[in-house]
């Protein structure tokens, strides 16, 4: 690369691994770190940048500085190019991208077959499916992105001629310029992070730009039961669908079997299955699918889809008792998510709702959980704003303050016949938590605590 000034865009996990990664390159004259808030620059952390080169810049007077003297922009996911302050950036000629653009620029000439995920749900257990597939199978494979690591930080570990998966989220897929992967997959398009992107088509747009770059010789992976996607006009990829329904689809279910259907008939059976829930199916059809096309056998994915952990925080089993199960589906952050995993269950079943609002229309739920539902427990911030868009559901639902409470709340509506008890919150987790993964461990510690009281007093 050209010895020029690169800044960085916020100072998160992205952001470090960006840093850590220009200042071993050394491609560069000059890195400067942008965050919005004003930083402490005695930190310890921040002194140690400092002193190998790196330059600071908060605020406003920042971003006139950055204007002043950057040639490149890489961002963090967090950082929001569609604001006004980019206005004054792109008028200067300055380039933005996104740290997945920046990433791919130094492998972009190996020889990587590149599998790529986004959709609003079921990102993370799709694209650690497909990791184990392949890896379980002897390949050289590395995944990163929205899960693990950043890709910035897996660059120099990944080798020729072997596989990279990569769970992309709509922020990490605004920005691409040349990012090509040879199988892209789009699990669902439902309304999420309307809070940053005001409407559907410019979330859509967003997602759709993993594949716009791709080629005949590439493809695309999508699901067919999505309404969205499938108005989707798309004639520079090769397109391949799966659905839980439809026959017609290149994948399929069959009884308890995926059935693939590309150059030849495939038969997967799927009673080694350990992932619950409905969502789970498709997530599975669509990692087979993905696999299938790399030409792993229909034996091997068999084999190895029984050895297969379910990821902490979906549909994670988080105790039971007395006929009663707990059910820790933290990361179902939006409605669409909450209400597959409230179809996922057949017996009696009390649903945690609430949390941080992301612009949801909790009317969506309202019918669902009328039938799927005997008790709804809302918490958070959302409690008010959901209890006065039910109309079925508001006789059925109480107002609560802590997971401590729900659990024993639920229990108590459930012994007598037995069912579940399912966090499934349908929005984000900001308002009581640090992140889904914190929300979900003090449930799981509620239910253990709840679950420890219970025995002991016999």
């Amino acid at each position: 690369m050209v010895k020029n000034s690169i800044a960085v865009f916020g100072l998160g996990k992205t952001g470090r691994a960006l840093l850590n990664f220009l200042l071993k390159k050394n491609d560069f004259s000059k890195i400067y770190l942008y965050n919005d808030e004003v930083l402490e620059t005695s930190n310890n952390e921040i002194l140690n940048y400092i002193s190998l080169g790196v330059e600071f810049c908060f605020g406003k007077e920042g971003i006139l500085q950055i204007v002043e003297s950057a040639d490149l922009i890489v961002l963090s996911p967090g950082v929001n190019a569609r604001s006004k302050r980019f206005d004054i950036i792109r008028d200067k000629g300055i380039r933005i991208i996104s740290e997945i653009e920046f990433a791919y620029s130094y492998i972009r000439n190996k020889n990587i077959k590149i599998i790529a995920l986004t959709g609003t749900n079921g990102k993370s257990t799709t694209v650690s499916l497909i990791y184990h597939f392949l890896h379980k199978s002897g390949l050289d494979v590395v995944l990163a992105g929205n899960i693990g690591n950043p890709f910035i930080t897996e660059v120099e570990n990944i080798k020729n001629d072997s596989f990279l998966v990569l769970e992309l989220s709509s922020y990490q897929l605004e920005d691409i310029e040349d990012f090509k992967p040879y199988i892209s997959l789009i699990l669902n398009i439902t309304p999420d992070h309307l809070d940053r992107y005001g409407n559907m088509d410019a979330y859509l747009e967003a997602k759709l730009n993993i594949i716009k770059n791709q080629e005949k010789s590439d493809y695309f992976v999508h699901n067919e039961d999505d309404e969205i996607l499938n108005k989707i006009v798309i004639n520079n990829v090769t397109k391949t669908n799966f659905s839980l329904i439809k026959k017609s689809a290149n994948s399929f279910l069959l009884d308890k079997n995926v059935i693939f259907k590309l150059n030849d008939e495939k038969i997967i059976s799927l009673k080694n299955n350990p992932l619950k829930g409905i969502h789970n199916l498709e997530n599975i059809i669509a990692a087979i699918t993905a696999v299938l096309i790399v030409g792993l056998s229909a034996e091997e994915i068999e084999k190895n889809l029984g050895s297969f952990k379910g990821l902490q925080h979906r549909m994670e089993f988080a105790g039971s008792y007395n006929g009663v199960e707990f059910i820790n589906d933290s990361k179902a952050t939006n409605i669409d998510s909450a209400i597959k995993s409230s179809m996922s269950f057949d017996e009696d079943m009390v649903i945690i709702l609430g949390g941080k609002d992301k612009d949801g229309d909790f009317r969506l739920l309202d019918n669902v959980l009328y039938k799927q539902a005997k008790a709804i427990l809302l918490i958070g911030d959302a409690q008010e704003k959901i209890w006065s868009q039910f109309e079925q559901c508001r006789e059925k639902s109480q107002k609560i303050n802590s997971f401590d409470e729900a659990v024993s709340i639920g229990y108590e509506i459930l012994k007598d016949d037995g069912g579940v008890l399912l966090l499934a919150p349908a929005c984000a987790s900001f308002d009581m938590f640090d992140n889904f993964e914190d929300r979900g461990n003090k449930f799981k510690l509620s239910v253990e605590k709840f679950i420890n009281k219970m025995s002991e007093n016999g």
